[in-house]
């Protein structure tokens, strides 16, 4: 790392050319400039969010931040290619780096057998926007208590930047969770806490009435009880089924879908009241219509033993589902007279080839489209990042999950009594910003061959995440004195807004879009010239200031002046090199 007055000197003067509209001209870094030629993997992420533009310009790469990345697991898939591969081949730092990197990921938590390694891939995209960042893994561990746990050993370890693209058993769509309030510890502490928004979002098939709108996921915020049809069955006791018709004057019991070939619709059904202490039992039912008398083919299951439980998830689903008509029923097996909740029928896999859907689009209280939930949208985290195409980083990808959540009560608690219900309905819009993905890993994603040349090409808002994270790193250690809430408030208003695609549709824009695109170099440039708490300057810089400021030369030439005389000041200091991490400079 350069030294702390050179580094001044030239990200002002970067920062000058950058407010000119003009480029800087020899001050990249010899490693960044042939950091493509060390990988076997180029960083395709870096144009669209202008992220090697940065680099060069602001002579930053990451160094002196920690990026926390928490997935399935790290490297137990023994697939394509192995850790120790990915090192050599230059997309993970690490001892035989051929890029220079190699201070090695720290594996805090591996995942279990079977995962995919989705956290190697997240990784790969990190080290290449921010080479210099030191990066550490933990693996959920598959439920809220152990993903916890894993956020609290990330940030222990000394995780300036925590990124996630889970959604552990036992989250919740009306409350937080143990998850949340962990996030929300470390975040007290300083982290920037990052999590994907998830995919799944569906668009009506062309051709369909709901062409072109978002149909996945559907709530109301009271249960509608109308008669069941005949041939629903249920091995519990069946006291009714929820009106899915909004207008109350025509009862349907049926929520239809038409689905093509392909995997099956996994749902969630969550309804509001809260963990461990509901009275009401609500069961989902998957029935296929091709016949004469409907044939069930999968019932819901309680996420976790014992009373009390608010959500439930199909269960033996058959997979991949045939072409033709199907039904979801939602029946009440058990009943508080008193209580009419909340319910949510929520995707878990948009992956499903649903064409259509009966009610396609929000009417009167009933809302049609919200796909977030858990800690994407339950406001315990620093941003949530959607997802946009890295060839077409204008438009938003249609799986990219949509807002916004909605809370019913507070925090479910360890000594597993009911939390109480909110005065009012709280409302989180979420995402709050938007990064590209499909980008290139060495084996993680869709294979392809491309002129001879195996790829593997990471899509999904899991992988715009960690890309956001990075230019987020780049940020923080172009300025390691700026506090996290800093950092981010630069990154949003520094993004490309972006067209919602879902406006015509009563989608507002901070459920669907946030701030818009990342854009790295306007964020550092913003980051060069904010104020922060930094020593004054020194008297032969003041003193230049003030000479040009009296010629009425305008801005930002006075920065040019700052920056000459930091460099005279840091001159005899050209040689030293020395790496500070973001906590040593704010002390």
């Amino acid at each position: 790392m350069r030294s702390p007055l050179l580094s001044t000197a030239l990200v002002l003067v970067a920062a000058c050319a950058v407010a000119l509209g003009g480029a800087v001209v020899g001050l990249s870094e010899p490693a960044a400039a042939a950091a493509t030629d060390c990988r076997s993997v180029p960083v395709e992420a870096d144009g669209p969010l202008r992220s090697a533009e940065a680099r060069a310009a602001f002579g930053v790469d990451g160094s002196g931040i920690t990026v926390g990345l928490m997935s399935d697991s790290f490297d137990v898939s023994r697939g394509v290619t192995s850790w120790q591969d990915d090192v050599a081949a230059g997309v993970l730092p690490g001892p035989g780096n051929p890029c220079g990197d190699e201070q090695p990921v720290e594996v805090l938590r591996e995942g279990a057998g079977g995962g995919a390694d989705e956290g190697r891939a997240m990784a790969q995209l990190v080290h290449g926007i921010a080479p210099g960042a030191r990066l550490v893994f933990a693996t959920d561990g598959g439920n809220v208590d152990t993903a916890a746990d894993a956020v609290r050993a990330l940030a222990a370890a000394g995780a300036d930047i925590i990124v996630d693209d889970v959604s552990p058993t036992g989250e919740l769509i009306y409350q937080k969770t143990a998850l949340s309030l962990a996030i929300e510890q470390v975040r007290s502490e300083g982290v920037l806490y990052l999590t994907s928004a998830g995919n799944e979002n569906i668009v009506g098939a062309a051709g369909t009435p709901a062409e072109g709108r978002p149909i996945s996921g559907w709530s109301t915020p009271s249960y509608r009880p109308t008669a069941c049809p005949a041939w629903v069955t249920l091995d519990d006791t069946v006291v009714d089924c929820l009106d899915f018709d909004p207008s109350g004057t025509s009862p349907d019991p049926t929520y239809g879908l038409e689905l093509g070939e392909g995997q099956s619709p996994k749902e969630l059904i969550q309804w509001g009241e809260p963990q461990d202490g509901a009275k009401t039992r609500l069961v989902l039912q998957l029935y296929s219509l091709e016949s004469d008398t409907p044939e069930l083919l999968a019932t819901s299951r309680p996420l976790a033993e014992g009373p009390g439980v608010t959500a439930a998830t199909l269960a033996t689903l058959p997979d991949p589902v045939d072409e033709g008509e199907y039904a979801f029923v939602v029946v009440r097996a058990a009943a508080d007279p008193e209580s009419l909740p909340a319910v949510t029928v929520a995707p878990e896999l948009a992956g499903a080839s649903v064409l259509a859907v009966e009610y396609d689009r929000s009417a009167g209280s009933d809302r049609v489209g919200v796909t977030t939930y858990g800690h994407q949208s339950d406001g315990s985290v620093s941003a949530t990042i959607g997802a946009a195409g890295w060839s077409t980083p204008d438009q938003l990808r249609d799986y990219s999950s949509l807002g916004p959540g909605t809370l019913l009560f507070g925090p479910t608690r360890e000594d597993e009594q009911p939390a109480s219900r909110l005065s009012e309905p709280v409302v989180v819009h979420a995402p709050q910003m938007i990064a590209v993905d499909g980008t290139r890993t060495s084996f993680f994603g869709s294979r392809s061959v491309v002129d001879g040349e195996v790829q593997y090409r990471f899509s999904g808002t899991s992988a715009a995440a960690p890309n956001a994270a990075a230019v987020l790193a780049l940020g923080w250690s172009l300025r390691p004195d700026a506090r996290a809430d800093d950092v981010l408030a630069a990154a949003q208003r520094t993004a490309t807004p972006l067209v919602n695609p879902y406006a015509e549709f009563g989608f507002a824009d901070e459920d669907v879009v946030g701030s818009g695109l990342v854009d790295a170099s306007a964020l550092l440039a913003d980051l060069a010239v904010a104020p922060a708490p930094t020593p004054s300057p020194s008297a032969a810089g003041a003193a230049s200031a003030a000479a040009l400021a009296a010629t009425g030369a305008p801005a930002p030439w006075p920065l040019l002046a700052a920056a000459s005389a930091a460099l005279a000041a840091g001159a005899g200091a050209f040689g030293v090199r020395r790496r500070m991490s973001r906590r040593a400079a704010r002390g």
